[in-house]
């Protein structure tokens, strides 16, 4: 595989709050992997580094998944469609981190995956939003994050609030002869 030396993404010079977290993130990145750019193929890598070597800026990265737990921020707008997508990864990510959601916030949480449920069966990529395959398998993802150690009673409310007839309705009118499904009502067809 051919190596590339490390060079920042192109710049148009005008400087946001976007480009300056960009270029400081770069910049951590940079110095974790310049240790390994200029290895031949074959060649062993450095000696052993402990993890502890590397920093992982836990309190960072909470402070940016949390509150999409419970809303899009306005300049996020744009990913109206994808909401379910990043809840589930919010979700999973803040569980790897070890966050544990308060029960209120819990709830509110639960409360906003549920509303993506569509009539028809299935969830859509936000509250409204046409069902798709995607939307679904992340919101259902999303929820059993959130029950991960819940109370059962609110295990049980959850799951008897997803139209699981419905849902397997729809899913089966979007299997294709040959066995693979449409992503949605005449939508693109995904053979995984």
């Amino acid at each position: 595989m051919p190596r590339r030396a490390l060079v920042p993404i192109p710049s148009d010079d005008v400087r946001t709050s976007t480009s300056s977290s960009q270029a400081s993130t770069e910049t951590d990145i940079s110095k974790c992997l310049l240790p390994w750019i200029d290895l031949k193929d074959g060649e062993n890598p450095l000696p052993y580094q402990p993890v502890d070597s590397v920093l992982l800026t836990r309190s960072s990265h909470v402070a940016y998944l949390y509150p999409q737990l419970f809303g899009q921020p306005m300049k996020s707008t744009g990913l109206d469609s994808y909401r379910s997508l990043v809840l589930q990864w919010d979700c999973g990510a803040l569980s790897i981190l070890g966050v544990k959601i308060k029960p209120n916030e819990q709830s509110k949480a639960i409360q906003t995956v549920m509303s993506f449920q569509h009539p028809q069966g299935g969830f859509g990529g936000g509250p409204g939003q046409l069902a798709h395959l995607t939307s679904t398998f992340a919101c259902i993802a999303a929820l059993a994050i959130l029950l991960d150690g819940a109370d059962q009673s609110l295990i049980n409310e959850t799951c008897a609030r997803i139209d699981r007839k419905k849902m397997y309705e729809w899913m089966l009118s979007l299997k294709t002869p040959n066995g693979s499904f449409a992503m949605h009502q005449d939508g693109d067809i995904d053979v995984r």
